[in-house]
């Protein structure tokens, strides 16, 4: 299956390949604390754009990198976080704080699922879940997802689809 450079995942949700100058978007998004520490493991410090760089390259190589995106009141579409389609992880970030909470990154997640199911892939897997962010354990849990192995930091989880 070839991957959409625009993936509508709801009315007003959409996920979208972002051009190499507009990874910039996300300096904001890995500055934020909560961000960094629920994503990096990371309580002190932010990215640069050489980190966002180097970490962007590295999940478009692994999988398919999408700024997420909301259609906002005057028509536009605003880019508010990033996903990866990866059959290995599934990293996501909503980096503006007031999009969080909203239930966005399940209806990606479930888009995700419903793509690897069309490409006929038969597990998905998320690398790490560090333990403190209880949000994102109770997303993939919910979905489905199941506890692979534990370590100091958080877990693994599997879906078999």
């Amino acid at each position: 299956m070839k991957f959409e450079k625009t993936i509508l995942v709801k009315d007003k949700i959409r996920l979208r390949k972002p051009e190499k100058e507009e990874w910039k978007k996300a300096i904001p998004w890995y500055s934020d604390r909560e961000v960094m520490l629920m994503s990096e493991g990371i309580s002190e410090g932010n990215y640069k754009i050489q980190d966002i760089n180097r970490m962007d390259e590295y999940l478009d190589k692994v999988g398919e990198l999408y700024f997420i995106e909301i259609l906002e009141s005057n028509s536009e579409w605003k880019a508010i976080g990033d996903a990866t389609f990866s059959e290995t992880s599934l990293p996501i970030v909503i980096g503006e704080e007031k999009y969080r909470g909203k239930g966005i990154g399940k209806d990606i997640i479930t888009k995700f699922i419903e793509i690897a199911r069309k490409m006929e892939i038969k597990e998905l897997n998320v690398k790490e879940i560090y333990h403190n962010n209880m949000r994102s354990q109770r997303l993939f849990k919910g979905l489905g997802f199941e506890e692979l192995e534990r370590n100091e930091k958080g877990s693994s989880y599997k879906l078999v689809l």
